[in-house]
């Protein structure tokens, strides 16, 4: 899984096709849209994390509607090959802190929806078991 989530997709508003200067209006941004644009990056940047590196910058994008449902689609089947093939390898990943960890994919998958409705996503990801992720081991010279 190689896919970057900072992909964008065409829209149904704005000018129409031909560059004809009649345009559909776009719906203004609702706080609903903006808060589910914010839970499908997260998980992009927990698959991106998943797959070797965070590429989505910030959770904190405006959406367009098709992008939205695009991304939603993109996201299930991301979630569905990974609960089929790697739920117990364990991953190394670098937080937004620069602090780094490592969890089981699993773990990692736990994280975007249950926690991103109780703290906003900004806590770190927590076990099954209730614990958070291991931070990875840091090597000093002696």
């Amino acid at each position: 899984m190689s896919r970057s989530c900072s992909g964008s997709s065409t829209s149904r508003c704005g000018p129409t096709a031909g560059g004809s200067t009649t345009s559909t209006p776009c719906p203004a941004p609702t706080p609903a849209r903006g808060l589910l644009a914010h839970i499908v990056l997260g998980e992009c940047i927990w698959f991106e994390r998943i797959a070797g590196g965070q590429k989505t910058p910030s959770t904190f994008q405006e959406l367009e509607e098709d992008e939205l449902l695009t991304r939603l689609e993109n996201n299930r089947r991301d979630y569905l090959r990974l609960i089929e093939t790697r739920l117990d390898e364990v991953v190394e990943f670098r937080r937004d802190t620069g602090v780094e960890y490592h969890a089981t994919v699993s773990d990692a998958l736990l994280h975007p929806s249950p926690t991103a409705s109780i703290t906003g996503g900004s806590s770190p990801p927590t076990t099954r078991a209730g614990r958070s992720p291991t931070p990875a081991p840091t090597h000093r010279a002696a």
